[in-house]
This record gives C-alpha cells, structure tokens and sequence, in this order.
C-alpha cells in the first residue's frame, strides 16, 4: 500500500506498510518488508504453509537422490 510518494535525487522514494509487521518505512525500490527480520519471519511462514501442502515431497527428493 503506497501512501504517498517524493522525489530524492532523481528517484521516487515511497512510504509503504510492511507486510509482516505492518510498520512504515521509506524506500525507493519495490521492498515488501522494512527489515530482514521481517523478510526472514515472512520467508518461514510460505515455507511452512508449503510444507503442509507438500509433506512428501522432502522424502521422494531424497529418496532419488540416494538412488543415483
């Protein structure tokens, strides 16, 4: 969500909410998240949500790895 815009130097900065802990921070690139704690807990949360969807998916990997 962008809440406003500002030029610095020649590129737009923005002020966006991150999607993890919902903080304001300045940016002038496409970031989702304000730190890399937040990009770490975000990370863990896909994996997890991944891991249930996919629960045999580990085995099968290893088990035609060992295979070669």
């Amino acid at each position: 969500m962008y809440v406003f815009n500002k030029q610095k130097g020649g590129r737009k900065m923005s002020v966006i909410r991150c999607k993890t802990c919902k903080n304001l921070f300045n940016t002038a690139k496409q970031e989702r998240y304000c730190s890399e704690e937040c990009r770490k807990e975000a990370r863990k949360k896909v994996r997890k949500k991944w891991e249930t969807k996919n629960p045999e998916y580990m085995k099968n990997y290893m088990r035609g790895y060992r295979e070669k």
